[in-house]
């Protein structure tokens, strides 16, 4: 913990805007120390600290959503009001062959939980199609949870096997068509694309802060605390790491980003 508030503090000294933690499991963060500890400790003590600077989460397991580390987004602004859950599927049966530790209703409720505690909080999933014995109706449940669940961003993946795992045992009968996994994972990419542009929508008009990652020929590129992609117009003085004001104009379906004009910068 100190190891890390200490590299926390040492980027915001040097004027970095945003910092992300990050882990292979960044859910099970202290689980192993002695006493124990967990990643909600670890942001109540850090997120003080930070000031402005933003924080993120990287992916997190359903399971590791926890109360206590659901209640560091009400407590803290700093916190981004942006999780990205690997929920993998919206249908018990398949959970359970893939060995998750969550349910359909279990990914529910902790995500009203999250909206209660930071409404404005949007979400991005890993969703996986095509694992085997997977019929149509679960791969339905699976869009229909998006939609329940109000989930922004989607990372589609298609089934495919790895040596040694159980999944890659089961009867050649029971596989899903490599055509019929296609299809859905299309399908799924376009409920994405449909869900960031709603969400987009209902930002347009709005001020926000966005942090400019890259510039490219006149066009400098950014992402909101939200995970929104923005683009503007590139000033003299623009500069990735740069936090910006801006003004959102509109939302481009083709490149699946807002844009708009940046106001006065509030950070070098």
């Amino acid at each position: 913990t100190s190891y890390i508030r200490a590299q926390a503090e040492k980027y915001r000294a040097n004027g970095h805007q945003e910092i992300v933690l990050t882990g292979v499991n960044l859910g099970a963060y202290g689980r192993d120390r002695s006493p124990p500890g967990t990643l909600a400790h670890l942001l109540a003590e850090l997120l003080p600290e930070l000031g402005d600077l933003r924080l993120r989460l990287s992916s997190l397991d359903p399971r590791d959503l926890e109360d206590a580390l659901i209640q560091q987004f009400a407590q803290h602004p700093n916190l981004c009001p942006y999780l990205h859950l690997s929920i993998q599927s919206g249908d018990d049966l398949i959970l359970k062959r893939m060995g998750r530790d969550h349910g359909r209703q279990r990914v529910l409720e902790q995500i009203r939980k999250l909206r209660e505690a930071r409404p404005e909080l949007l979400l991005g999933a890993d969703m996986i199609v095509g694992f085997p014995t997977e019929e149509r109706s679960a791969f339905q449940n699976t869009l229909t949870l998006v939609e329940e669940a109000d989930i922004t961003f989607l990372h589609v993946f298609r089934y495919s096997d790895r040596p040694g795992t159980p999944a890659a045992a089961i009867p050649r009968r029971f596989r899903v068509p490599a055509r019929e996994i296609q299809w859905r994972s299309e399908q799924l990419r376009q409920k994405g694309a449909s869900q960031l542009a709603n969400t987009a929508k209902r930002w347009i008009g709005c001020e926000v802060q966005v942090l400019v990652e890259t510039l490219q020929s006149d066009t400098a590129w950014g992402k909101t605390a939200h995970f929104l992609p923005v683009r503007l117009p590139m000033a003299a003085d623009s500069h990735a790491g740069q936090r910006l004001t801006v003004h959102l104009q509109g939302f481009d379906p083709l490149q699946q980003t807002l844009y708009g004009q940046s106001l006065p910068a509030i950070a070098p």
